[in-house]
């Protein structure tokens, strides 16, 4: 754990964790804060483009807790 602006972190790693569906993503928030998917989207985009980024954003976007907030791009 370490402190930042008054807050506990607890980081969990883990090697190739391997998270690219949204069960994946819910189950790890069960017990983390986030979850990181960025090999998700880098094997999207080199296999189906920007609109397999959009797509695997979405899936993994249905394993988020109701109510969250999901940022927006500018």
């Amino acid at each position: 754990q370490s402190a930042i602006a008054g807050q506990a972190i607890t980081l969990v790693l883990d090697r190739e964790i391997g998270i690219s569906r949204g069960d994946q993503v819910a189950e790890v928030l069960e017990y983390a804060d986030g979850a990181i998917v960025g090999s998700a989207l880098v094997t999207a985009l080199a296999e189906r483009g920007v609109a397999g980024v959009a797509a695997t954003a979405a899936e993994l976007a249905t394993g988020l807790r109701p109510g969250a907030s999901i940022p927006q791009a500018h």
